[in-house]
């Protein structure tokens, strides 16, 4: 296999991630509709922390655990943004925001991770890894 197939199958990778992200965050917005018709919160720790714990025990790599709490917070944090915006708000609930360009949510006093909720999200500086050379870039 080239370089160039690989990354068709990286494109291929990402086109379907896209869609699956997608479809994830219109049932996040049914369920932020049917918890605003019920009184409820949009945001459930419990649930939260739960699909936290699932997906890092679910990982069979090569990311690591801290990889995938990472994804899956933003992925968490972007949905409720998403039902929001649907529910006619056009900011997410406090301390909710997506991060912005080079920075990521991190739990407060937990390092990068800890399953609180995002309320209790600092930010902190992405470090950026060095540019490659062409012949490098395998993504």
């Amino acid at each position: 296999m080239t370089i160039n197939d690989r990354r068709s199958q990286i494109d291929d990778l990402d086109r379907q991630l896209l869609e699956l992200l997608n479809r994830r965050a219109r049932l996040a917005i049914e369920i932020g509709r049917l918890k605003a018709g019920l009184g409820l919160q949009a945001l459930d720790p419990v649930r939260e922390r739960a699909i936290l714990s699932r997906a890092r025990e679910a990982n069979p790599g090569p990311l690591d655990g801290r990889a995938v709490e990472r994804i899956f917070s933003l992925i968490l944090s972007e949905s409720r943004r998403a039902a929001a915006r649907a529910l006619g708000g056009d900011a997410p609930p406090r301390g909710d925001a997506a991060p912005e360009p080079g920075m990521i949510a991190a739990p407060a006093g937990a390092g990068l991770s800890g399953g609180v909720p995002a309320s209790a999200a600092t930010r902190l500086p992405v470090q950026t890894p060095p540019p490659r050379k062409e012949a490098d870039h395998a993504t």
